[in-house]
């Protein structure tokens, strides 16, 4: 009996760790695909919610604005930074040191207001701000010069990395149907 009872609480611990393995990979594929849109529909709303016109859209330079490279990084939260770029007047009358700090150094010109902009388009946007300020290897500009039809398509070609590739996920694949093979001839035994 004291075995039977062992192998039991053995099989659910087995059935519970495949569960969460598979929740484990679907969140993986899902999240890889929804940063990549995000970070797309977030440059789209940077250039549409016109933050282009006083930020550096590459991130390297102060503008009429600074540059927005780790501004998550300098407030207290996200919920801080939000409020901030949706009411930024609001942190300004009521002496937020960095607010007021930012609005002495860049000439006394406030941000306007971001209105009707929503906390998920700020999280597209920030990813985008985060995906543009990281430190890339520049590529040299190439001795012969690039028909424009080429210069279009390499400025849009995207660095994949291990993670983002199909063979990880056909690995995941392989790994969950391993496991669903053990758990199941865990179960003929009993």
């Amino acid at each position: 009996m004291l075995i039977e009872d062992y192998l039991k609480s053995r099989l659910m611990t087995i059935k519970t760790l495949i569960q969460y393995f598979v929740l484990a990979v679907l969140c993986l594929i899902t999240s890889s695909h929804i940063t990549a849109q995000s970070v797309e529909k977030g440059q789209e709303l940077f250039k549409k919610r016109t933050c282009a016109a006083c930020h550096d859209i590459k991130m390297k330079t102060d503008l009429v604005g600074p540059n927005l490279k780790g501004v998550g990084e300098r407030w207290k939260s996200k919920e801080e930074l939000f409020k901030y770029i949706k009411n930024p007047q609001s942190f300004i009358d009521k002496n937020h040191k960095y607010a007021t700090e930012l609005f002495e150094k860049y000439n006394r010109i406030p941000m306007p207001p971001t209105v009707g902009i929503t906390d998920e388009q700020l999280e597209s946007i920030l990813l985008f701000i985060k995906s543009a300020s990281s430190d890339k290897v520049e590529k040299k500009e190439p001795a012969i010069k690039q028909p424009e039809k080429i210069q279009e398509v390499e400025a849009h070609k995207t660095e994949f990395t291990f993670w983002d590739s199909w063979t990880f996920y056909i690995l995941l694949l392989v790994a969950f149907v391993f496991l669903s093979i053990t758990l199941f001839k865990l179960l003929e035994y009993q």
